[in-house]
């Protein structure tokens, strides 16, 4: 007998997947500090038939998933929406375990398990002799699919990945939403493909992460959660009118769907650093200027008062006189300049009284703050993957930050473009097996805001030598740069509203 296990998260709750390939049993346990007291609980149970899911403890598994998720859902919510769709997820979780003919000792038992499990009635699993699946409810169906192919590679099973994200949505909508009377009677849950629209948990290196854990092995990463862009502008129920609408800052309009389309951790690497700083500068102001914007701004002070406009325009024009008065008078001794000065401006050559007299106006130069700036973070990671899949770990998460670092053309007729998706980074110290993707933020490095992925750049040779592996050509050595910016600034309120040092 032996026991599969299966690292993911459900619902933002990290578990371990425990698959019999003898009995088809499986159970899900909680792992680690982000399962809020579930760490090694038996969160749910079947024996590999039919729809025979158990949870042991709903209250236990209720009140972490309200944690975890900041939500307020009921025992029987949690219940029903397990027993309407999540069930059918590790289902396809266990099934693609036992159709891999990798999960067996030889291809003998490979079949034999097979033929077994399928008559009993394991939800996804293909006869190996005909084809048929077992649906979802436990009944073999009469339709012939081709089974997903098994993972030639060896090593661990592949993470499903769009259970973390289908998992989410599950929960975030209302219960009376799902419709069972819409699902098909003859429903055969296919042992379907991860969706390209959730990476999952993609992770490198690969490691035994229960051995490190076992061996007290811990370590830092950079976790990478990608999420869709959201608008900054909030409106009422009756639309967007200004006095309804609100701008939300990014962390908090981004901080409920962290990691909806995937998650990715990678080691730390050798150049960390963070610049913040802010726009200042140069500006002038001259005599005549600043006597100018006087006399407009007690104008437009006085405006509209009890006296009316045109009393307004009297005391306006007054104050221009008052202050070209004084300015003649205060620049008596500067005559000629003075003369000139103005000439320059009826003319539109200020030049005029340096050219005159040598004599040039006194700008009142200041340095001003103009505004705050982005900021940018770059990382260079280093790929030399050991065996074939982790080859292919690296090349599905080079595929992933490419394309989710580009823009989509929107389907209404191709006119606009969809903006590509948002990345939140946090430096994770001490992570270990179980925490999977979780993890206390690193103390002493800096959180950064959601960012956009502005470049990636790939170094396919960066030894220059092409070199590859007789695995099926997977390259020996990659680079990859990645540079990030901030989508909003960092301005003094993050600093209050945040506990942590150093901050951002």
């Amino acid at each position: 007998m032996t026991i599969i296990t299966q690292i993911m998260e459900y619902n933002n709750i990290p578990v371990r997947v425990e698959i019999n390939n003898r009995t088809a049993r499986t159970e899900v346990r909680g792992i680690g500090q982000g399962s809020f007291g579930l760490g090694g609980k038996l969160l749910f149970s079947s024996d590999g038939k039919g729809s025979d899911w158990n949870i042991p403890d709903l209250i236990a598994l209720t009140n972490s998933y309200n944690r975890v998720n900041g939500k307020q859902s009921t025992t029987k919510q949690i219940e029903k929406a397990f027993y309407l769709d999540e069930f059918k997820r590790f289902n396809d979780v266990r099934a693609k375990v036992l159709n891999a003919q990798q999960s067996y000792d030889t291809p003998p038992e490979s079949t034999l398990r097979r033929l077994g499990f399928f008559k009993q009635g394991t939800p996804g699993i293909f006869n190996p002799n005909t084809g048929l699946n077992v649906n979802s409810k436990g009944d073999p169906t009469t339709l012939v699919t081709k089974p997903r192919p098994s993972n030639s590679g060896g090593g661990d099973i592949d993470p499903i990945g769009d259970l973390s994200a289908d998992g989410r949505k599950v929960f975030t909508i209302a219960i009376e939403e799902f419709d069972e009377a819409s699902r098909s009677s003859t429903d055969t849950t296919k042992t379907i493909t991860p969706s390209i629209s959730n990476v999952g948990l993609l992770r490198y290196p690969l490691a035994n992460l229960e051995a490190a854990e076992a061996l007290g092995i811990t370590y830092d990463y950079i976790k990478i959660s990608i999420q869709d862009w959201k608008s900054s502008i909030v409106g009422g129920d009756k639309g967007y009118k200004a006095k309804d609408t609100l701008v939300t800052t990014a962390s908090k309009r981004y901080k409920q769907s962290k990691g909806t389309l995937g998650t990715i951790i990678l080691p730390m690497t050798n150049s960390l650093a963070s610049t913040n700083g802010v726009n200042w500068g140069e500006a002038n102001a001259n005599a005549i200027e600043m006597a100018m914007m006087a006399s407009v701004n007690n104008f437009l002070k006085d405006r509209g008062g009890d006296t009316g406009i045109v009393d307004s325009l009297k005391q306006f024009a007054t104050n221009s006189l008052q202050g070209a008065t004084g300015l003649l008078t205060d620049a008596i001794k500067n005559k000629p300049a003075v003369a000139s000065l103005l000439a320059g401006y009826v003319i539109g050559n200020t030049s005029m009284a340096t050219r005159a007299s040598g004599k040039t106006i006194n700008p009142n130069m200041e340095l001003l703050f103009n505004g705050p700036k982005l900021r940018t973070f770059g990382f260079n990671f280093q790929f030399a993957p050991r065996f074939k899949k982790e080859a292919e770990t690296v090349r599905t998460i080079v595929h992933t930050l490419k394309r989710f670092s580009a823009p989509e053309i929107n389907k209404a007729g191709g006119i606009f473009l969809e903006t590509p998706k948002i990345f939140q980074l946090e430096y994770i110290y001490n992570g270990d097996g179980n925490d999977v993707a979780n993890g206390q933020t690193h103390p002493y490095l800096n959180k950064i805001k959601p960012c956009a992925l502005i470049n990636v750049v790939v170094n396919y040779t960066p030894q220059g030598k092409y070199m590859t592996y007789a695995d099926g050509g997977s390259m020996v050595y990659t680079t990859m740069t990645l540079n990030f910016t901030e989508i909003e600034p960092i301005y003094q309120n993050d600093y209050d509203d945040d506990d942590q040092h150093p901050g951002y």
